[in-house]
């Protein structure tokens, strides 16, 4: 019921259409996750679900006692129906692929520059200060804040505040700082060149791609196609150990690039389909789950038991006394 239509009406009335407006929000809500629930009775949902939850593996030889060394990609479905649910993560099959050539970690965080204007400036600056240090600050501070906002804001005059700096060689301070706002989500980007040596490996190969296809890309939960069902998500794995490496939150995979000619040209094997002799994956991925510091456990950390300078000078350090690089201070 919009606004006009509820003109005249009591507040009893007001409720209760408020009431009936919920239940409908509501019961489209439900409907929509009944559609959900029913997505496996889509023709063949199943059994081509089934045919993408394996376990591959490129080269086909890529683990064996002599060689360990490899990444692990492990498609799940993340399931929580609720905020009160526990998460329930349901693996839809695994792909092992060698060690890119490159390996980075990189850590962002959201620092963005805010400025704060010379009246909460001022303050800020001299908050340590006496009462008349304060005083003085906040007066000054109100009147170049006054002068600012009123003649900036006339006609021209922002252009006028310029021309006062430039004649006077004075500049009224912005204050500018920095304020954290979290840390950022981690990106992650590899890519690999694959050279099949025969008609297995380039079957397998071509399983690889049309299996990281199929769990990227999203369902329907209807044979309507209104309702899109979430692509699964990939938890990123290096053997045999990451300790000495970084490991990584669940991801989402956000760009597939494929190039089947990444010898410069298209090749392909003479009976083998016209099947392409080689071909380059790219791969675009982002975790879900932030850094902290409870994400960093010293006692997980290989090395040295103590300090490195305690490893070093034992009998040098003395607790409680400073020590700089040529000897304590």
């Amino acid at each position: 019921m919009s606004s006009e239509d509820q003109r005249g009406l009591s507040p009893v009335q007001r409720a209760f259409a408020g009431v009936i407006k919920q239940v409908v929000v509501t019961g489209v809500g439900l409907a929509a996750i009944n559609l959900g629930a029913k997505a496996a009775n889509l023709p063949g949902r199943e059994r081509r679900a089934g045919l993408f939850q394996a376990d591959l593996m490129f080269p086909l030889d890529l683990i064996t006692n002599a060689n360990k060394y490899y990444m692990s990609l492990r498609f799940v479905k993340y399931t929580k129906r609720a905020i009160s649910d526990r998460k329930v993560i349901t693996n839809k099959g695994v792909i092992h692929l060698p060690i890119p050539n490159q390996l980075n970690d990189t850590t962002s965080l959201n620092y963005p520059t805010v400025e704060i204007g010379p009246v909460l400036g001022a303050f800020t600056e001299v908050a340590t200060s006496g009462p008349l240090g304060l005083y003085g600050a906040a007066a000054e501070g109100i009147a170049a804040g006054v002068a600012q906002n009123i003649i900036g804001n006339l006609p021209g005059g922002q252009e006028i505040l310029n021309a006062t700096s430039a004649v006077s060689g004075h500049a009224i301070n912005p204050f500018l700082t920095v304020v954290f706002k979290g840390p950022q989500f981690k990106t992650h980007s590899f890519s690999w060149k694959f050279f099949p040596k025969s008609k297995q490996e380039s079957d397998m190969l071509t399983k690889i791609v049309q299996t990281i296809k199929y769990h990227i890309l999203p369902g329907l939960t209807s044979l309507s196609g209104v309702i899109f069902e979430y692509p699964e998500m990939v938890n990123i794995t290096i053997s045999p150990s990451e300790e000495n490496l970084y490991k990584f939150k669940p991801c989402i995979v956000k760009s597939l690039n494929v190039n089947y000619a990444p010898s410069g040209g298209p090749s392909f094997f003479k009976n083998s389909l016209a099947a392409p002799t080689g071909i380059e994956l790219k791969i675009e991925l982002q975790e879900i789950e932030y850094f902290t510091k409870m994400d960093i456990d010293p006692d997980a950390t290989p090395g040295l038991p103590g300090g490195i300078l305690e490893q070093l000078f034992p009998q040098e350090l003395v607790p409680g006394v400073p020590w700089m690089p040529g000897g304590f201070n």
